[in-house]
Order: C-alpha cells, then sequence, then structure tokens
C-alpha cells in the first residue's frame, strides 16, 4: 500500500539506490586511495620528499637526510636481483608504452624486493590490483603489480631479497597470474633487463 503513497517508491527502488550508494561508496574510497598514490609517487619524483621517507632513507643508507634523497646522475653500475622467479612474457617497448616487463610464474609464487628501500605504497588500485612501491636510494623506484596479496606496509623499511608479496591477478589490466614489474630512474622508466641479471 505505502507504494501508492507519493514519497513511498518500491522495494525495487529502495534496493536500487541502497546498492548504489555501497558503490559510490566504493568509488569514493578508490578515488582516496588512487590519490595517496599519485602523491606519494609524484612526491618522491620530485624530490618534494616526506620526513618519513627522509628519515627512513638515511637509516638504511648510513648518510644524513638533507632534505632529499639524492639524484642518481650515473647508473651505470646499478644492478638489481630479479622480483620473481619466473620467465618474462612481455618485455619494455617505449613504442608500445609498455614500461615493464611482465614476468609469468605459478599464482602463489612469492616476490621479493629487487633491492634494500622504503615502501612508499601498498594498498589496491583498480588497474594494477595489488600493487608496491619501492624507493630506493638514488632516486631509484621499483613497482610490482597485479599481485594476489601484499605482504608489506607502508613506510617499512625492507632489504633486498625480502618477500613482498604473492604473484596474483588482480586489477583490471591483467590476463593471468604474472608480475608487471617496472623500474623508475630520475624520473624516467628505464628498462628493468639492463639492471636485473635474470
Amino acid at each position: 500500500l505505502r507504494e501508492y503513497i507519493p514519497g513511498y517508491g518500491s522495494v525495487e527502488d529502495r534496493e536500487m539506490v541502497y546498492k548504489l550508494s555501497l558503490k559510490t561508496d566504493s568509488l569514493e574510497k578508490e578515488l582516496s586511495a588512487r590519490q595517496v598514490y599519485f602523491d606519494n609517487l609524484i612526491g618522491v619524483l620530485t624530490s618534494a620528499d616526506s620526513t618519513l621517507i627522509t628519515e627512513s632513507y638515511a637509516s638504511y643508507s648510513g648518510g644524513e637526510p638533507q632534505g632529499s634523497i639524492a639524484a642518481n646522475t650515473d647508473a651505470t653500475g646499478l644492478y638489481f636481483l630479479p622480483p620473481v622467479k619466473g620467465q618474462i612474457i612481455k618485455r619494455y617497448s617505449t613504442t608500445a608504452k609498455h614500461f615493464a616487463i611482465d614476468f609469468g610464474a605459478p599464482k602463489g609464487s612469492v616476490i621479493n624486493s629487487v633491492g634494500d628501500g622504503m615502501v612508499i605504497f601498498a594498498d589496491w588500485t583498480l588497474s594494477g590490483g595489488n600493487t608496491v612501491i619501492i624507493l630506493h636510494p638514488g632516486k631509484v623506484v621499483s613497482v610490482y603489480m597485479h599481485n594476489l596479496s601484499v605482504s608489506v606496509k607502508q613506510g617499512q623499511t625492507i632489504k633486498a631479497g625480502d618477500p613482498i608479496a604473492i604473484i596474483g591477478n588482480s586489477g583490471e589490466n591483467t590476463t593471468g597470474p604474472h608480475l608487471h614489474f617496472e623500474l623508475w630512474i630520475d624520473l624516467q622508466p628505464v628498462n628493468p633487463e639492463n639492471y636485473i641479471s635474470l
């Protein structure tokens, strides 16, 4: 009887409004998480390092923070551990705008940090799924996407070879279990194969 009284909708309308309200809340959380992601990444890449980053950098580099992390003026001689035991299934390509290498490995394989550093992002994003971003000395940033789960937290200091995630198939831009791995040096994406012995 209520649905015939002005101001009262049908049960279906109320259910639809409730579902839309839940979706709106989810979208707000996703937008907030993305904003944190971009603020942290842009801050690191533009030398607008937070106190937490510079203090953590000093603690594992043995140096004193100077307000920003020193730039890597010469990338020669930089070598990192492989992030996962697996095969490269998609290579770095500037023409295809794929600024990463994709490693194929069985779902559940452990992903390790390629070097000492500090986790500047460890959360879920729409396109990358469970994502970890690590800042290394010399303004080197490594990015690990599409993980099943993440085992580190933002602000955590880690060592080379420490487990940071489990390979998975999360996020929209994925077609199967793999690791999308990016390496950035001095604001520029670089081909990780030039810095990792595979």
